[in-house]
């Protein structure tokens, strides 16, 4: 498997579009994949997906909930409103709908961080608040509240 890792900072041009990371295009073409399922469900970013996987850990499982449970009606609805598709362009770019920049408060700037199977797209200043609240504790300690 390969992952998404590191930190880079991106402006979204006029048209909405994202330049994806060429070190992020590449574990997409290692996945054969040129598909994004975007949320706007954790937090105050925006977390993409590489399709295979989004269909595999989330979409598959919906699927398969009953159409006769309300809660479960209620889960599709949700990830209806807050999930989409977006496809990776021929120059590397992604077009994020405007309401997702909203929710996570991105105006033009943005922060583009590997999370190993995701990518996460941050406003820079809300990400820095967030990183700053953790702090003090190790990589290897958060490892190990994990049983890594």
């Amino acid at each position: 498997m390969v992952y998404f890792l590191g930190t880079f900072e991106y402006s979204i041009d006029g048209s909405n579009r994202l330049n994806i990371p060429a070190k992020f295009r590449k574990v997409m073409k290692e996945l054969d994949q040129t598909e994004f399922v975007i949320s706007k469900e954790q937090g105050n970013c925006i977390t993409m997906y590489p399709y295979n996987i989004w269909k595999e850990r989330i979409g598959d499982k919906v699927s398969d909930l009953s159409h006769s449970d309300e809660k479960a009606n209620r889960l599709r609805r949700r990830l209806g409103l807050n999930t989409t598709e977006v496809s990776l362009d021929n120059q590397g770019r992604v077009n994020i709908p405007s309401d997702y920049y909203i929710h996570a408060g991105i105006e033009k700037k943005t922060r583009i961080i590997g999370s190993v199977d995701t990518i996460q797209v941050w406003n820079p200043c809300q990400y820095e608040q967030i990183s700053q609240a953790t702090e003090g504790k190790s990589l290897m300690e958060e490892f190990k509240e994990f049983g890594i």
